[in-house]
């Protein structure tokens, strides 16, 4: 997130872009307040560890643990197969 700035007229003295300054200093104080929730209650779920800081990766991970919680639950789930690996040997 970019900074905002305020503009000062110079030959009035005015300030100008105060009220946006406050509310884009609102919205940044916002965004962090919810990426710390959203890793607290990742935290939760996953362990102590966890830790981003973007909401498309928070996003990401969330959807990654929704399929896996999905996928651990089904109870008759295919079988797949087993993978072996053989070696001549002399």
């Amino acid at each position: 997130m970019g900074e905002a700035h305020v503009v000062k007229d110079i030959y009035t003295e005015k300030l100008y872009g105060e009220a946006q300054v406050n509310y884009w200093n609102k919205v940044k104080e916002n965004h962090k307040k919810s990426i710390k929730e959203d890793n607290k209650r990742i935290k939760s779920i996953i362990g102590p560890k966890y830790s981003k800081s973007t909401k498309k990766e928070i996003i990401e991970d969330a959807k990654i643990i929704d399929k896996a919680i999905k996928l651990g639950r089904k109870k008759y789930i295919e079988k797949k197969g087993m993978s072996t690996f053989f070696s001549s040997c002399c």
